[in-house]
């Protein structure tokens, strides 16, 4: 059975996939072993949103929002290795 998905429909899967990516590459950080990353409000550990963005634009020359499909893989899988 051929399944037909619209360009709107395709642009929309596509943008919700980059989302996810986005929020694997922040929540890869927080998950890091360096602390700089990790936020914690009443006893929850969250992402340090400002420290993460200051170490992409220094480290990498972009933001998380300004990175594409390939890139963002790429980030995940260096970040990810960070762990304890």
């Amino acid at each position: 059975m051929e399944t037909n998905i619209s360009n709107e429909r395709s642009a929309q899967l596509k943008n919700e996939a980059m989302t996810r990516m986005r929020w694997r590459l922040w929540f890869a950080f927080r998950d890091s072993k360096y602390d700089q990353f990790k936020h914690v409000h009443k006893g929850k550990t969250y992402p340090h949103y400002a420290n993460i963005k200051k170490y992409c634009l220094r480290h990498w020359g972009k933001e998380i929002k300004d990175m594409g499909y390939n890139e963002l893989t790429n980030r995940i899988s260096i970040v990810s290795k960070w762990k304890d």
